[in-house]
């Protein structure tokens, strides 16, 4: 049959579930879309408990603010990189530098949200 590829739309980012010979996700999401990750998960016939590794490309607040839910829901592990392994074990949510102009404005625009986006502290193994 092959590897298949399910996006769930969890507000302001995608997941990516890959289903093959096991289960992984890429990415949790902005924070409190746990339901809304389950119904998408459902929606693609895959039991939460069958996802082994959540692999969170990058520590900003969009891409781990629901990890500590979906490690709840589905008892996962985690993997990500250890030098902002601790954004997510501190409910840390630093902006990047804003490389280009672009960047630098989204930088400014999203400052004054931060205090109202809570990531919830997610207690990880670390290798």
């Amino acid at each position: 049959m092959g590897a298949s590829v399910h996006t769930i739309t969890l507000g302001f980012d995608n997941v990516y579930v890959l289903k093959d010979k096991g289960v992984i996700m890429i990415d949790s999401g902005d924070p409190k879309k746990g339901k809304t990750f389950l119904k998408g998960l459902e929606k693609a016939g895959i039991n939460p408990n069958e996802i082994q590794l959540i692999i969170l490309t990058h520590g900003h607040w969009d891409h781990i603010g629901s990890a500590a839910e979906i490690k709840a829901a589905t008892g996962a592990k985690i993997a990500m990189h250890s030098s902002e392994a601790g954004w997510l074990e501190n409910s840390l949510k630093p902006l990047s530098p804003g490389v280009t102009m672009w960047g630098r404005v989204l930088r400014v625009m999203h400052r004054p949200f931060l205090p109202f986006i809570d990531i919830p502290i997610t207690v990880q193994k670390r290798l």
